[in-house]
């Protein structure tokens, strides 16, 4: 499920499987997920698709992780989503039970880098929709 748009309160997601856009309220997510006495903090669980049922899990990029060997792309940008929606996630306190918080080791961006990448907010157009907007502009 893409991020379409992150805010103070809410995440708006799009199904890939169905299209349905959803929103979730931030603290109705969680960082990290256990299941049968193993604990996994690397997880970010998304709630099933109202429409189909589709279930996601994203996961932040490391502390140490490269850099995107595409810088402003699609995929980029939305790796950036997630490692921000995790990070909102940790400081709201929406960490599920028994995972460390101290040792969570996630990449940080600045926010130089943020405004570079979301001049408009965090708000992210498929690569459909963002063809499409561009052959829209070029017509005009």
């Amino acid at each position: 499920m893409t991020i379409k748009e992150i805010t103070e309160e809410t995440i708006e997601q799009t199904c890939d499987v169905c299209g349905h856009v959803r929103s979730s309220n931030l603290d109705d997510l969680n960082v990290g997920i256990a299941t049968e006495g193993q604990v996994n903090a690397d997880v970010m669980p998304m709630p099933p698709c109202e429409s189909c049922g589709a279930v996601e899990y994203l996961i932040p990029s490391k502390k140490d992780a490269p850099d995107h060997p595409s810088p402003g792309c699609f995929g980029h940008r939305h790796a950036i989503l997630v490692d921000v929606l995790h990070e909102r996630l940790v400081q709201r306190g929406r960490v599920t039970s028994g995972i460390d918080v101290t040792r969570l080791k996630k990449k940080k961006h600045s926010s130089e880098e943020i405004d570079r990448w979301f001049k408009d907010g965090l708000k992210l157009s498929s690569p459909a929709e963002a063809f499409s907007n561009a052959e829209d502009s070029q017509k005009r």
